[in-house]
């Protein structure tokens, strides 16, 4: 009963969001609404849809109204839909992998990796911490390898980290998932087994700790509309964890915000936050090959620039990856400010920037699904995210393959002369 109270109280604190549709024209016109509204969705494709998809409260709705700009509420109280459609799929944890809405709690993310270690000790590592979050949580790591308790500096790093945005569960289950495919199948599997013999994989599924558990504590049955860490700003709460990147950092490019009530609020500096510092010296000590740094919810493909509208100098190499990546899934893929908006302080534009990394950001999930896709949705999500994590690593260095075989009969022996 303490639970449910305590629950409760910390929600109550939080205002109600509807989710919104707002048409929008221009740029200038996108710039006034994210000026009016905290939380206007920066994973919506607003070139390709002429509307912005916005998270706002009644009192933000009646500054929309007195500025004369028009709007439509899809869902009332998006928190509470979330959670009452994951319900509706029978049973307190219904047909997903954990008891929050279908997905794991933080507790159980880490249990999980737990798991995997326990019964694969031979590649897969204990977990490890990186450091400690705001609020002193250990952010988690692991490797899987055939070195599994070292770097082996003579293998590549193929990195995937997920939970930067508190809201977007299915990008740590997307890491999980594949780390479990890696453990189970190195034995049968040849694919897996050569991954794992020939690559450091360095898995965090959830970087924003606070945030997620947070989220657990507002909405224990999911639907936590959370995005940014805990950081207290005097007055509110949060930092954007993959605003706060030192590359491009600050209010020179549209794409990220000085208003501490933001959703993409970058913090005070570049790697302000505890969560991004922990990050940044793992990079530093293991800098990865090609990574993935999962986000959800857009069906997409991401990849620098996210700072500017130019291409990076590896333009044709990341297009080909993303494509082959998305040719069975059918995602668009293509740099962040082509697709969605600039954004600036991105954690992927510090991996290349910084360390030539081939980064990329996956988008998992579409419209329907938002940020809390029902149970029954993670295994078709998790599906469709492997194929493109199972490349990301074999492209994370050498990968010969062979292909077709062409035999030619020649007559006599074989001597020209």
């Amino acid at each position: 009963m303490f639970a449910l109270l305590l629950a409760a109280a910390i929600q109550a604190q939080e205002p109600v969001k509807d989710l919104l549709k707002v048409p929008v024209h221009s740029a200038a016109e996108y710039r006034a609404l994210v000026t009016l509204l905290s939380d206007v969705d920066d994973h919506h494709a607003v070139a390709r849809t002429g509307e912005a998809i916005a998270y706002a409260s009644d009192a933000e709705q009646a500054l929309l109204r007195n500025a004369g700009i028009a709007f439509r509420v899809e869902i009332e109280d998006l928190q509470s839909f979330y959670a009452a459609r994951a319900a509706a799929e029978a049973g307190p944890r219904g047909p997903g992998v954990g008891s929050m809405g279908g997905f794991r709690t933080l507790a159980e993310i880490l249990a999980e990796m737990d798991r995997l270690a326990g019964l694969y000790p031979a590649i897969a590592s204990p977990r490890f911490s990186l450091g400690t979050s705001l609020e002193g949580r250990p952010i988690w790591a692991m490797r899987i390898s055939s070195t599994p308790t070292v770097h082996d500096p003579a293998k590549p790093v193929a990195w995937f980290d997920a939970l930067h945005h508190a809201r977007e569960p299915m990008s740590g289950e997307s890491v999980l998932y594949f780390a479990d495919w890696l453990c189970s199948n190195q034995v049968g599997n040849p694919e897996a087994a050569r991954l794992v013999a020939t690559r450091n994989v360095l898995l965090i599924p959830c970087v924003n700790h606070d945030g997620y558990e947070y989220n657990r504590q507002i909405a224990p049955g999911g639907g936590g509309l959370w995005r940014k860490n805990r950081r207290n700003n005097g007055g509110s709460f949060g930092v954007d964890l993959n605003r706060n990147y030192d590359w491009e950092w600050g209010p020179q490019w549209p794409g990220s915000s000085s208003n501490p009530d933001s959703e993409t609020y970058r913090g005070t500096s570049p790697f302000s936050e505890p969560e991004t510092q922990r990050v940044r010296d793992a990079l530093a000590l293991q800098p990865p090959s090609l990574s993935m740094s999962c986000h959800s919810y857009a069906d997409l493909l991401l990849y620098p620039w996210g700072y500017n509208t130019i291409y990076t100098p590896d333009d044709a190499l990341y297009s080909s990856i993303g494509n082959a990546m998305t040719s069975e899934n059918g995602w668009s893929a293509g740099t962040i400010w082509e697709l969605l908006y600039i954004a600036n302080g991105g954690s992927v534009d510090y991996h290349y920037g910084v360390y030539d990394t081939i980064a990329y950001t996956p988008e998992i999930g579409n419209d329907t699904d938002g940020f809390w896709p029902t149970p029954s949705r993670i295994p078709a999500l998790q599906a469709s995210t492997l194929p493109m994590h199972q490349r990301a690593a074999k492209w994370a260095g050498a990968w010969a393959t062979r292909t077709s075989e062409e035999w030619q009969e020649i007559i006599g022996d074989g001597d020209t002369d």
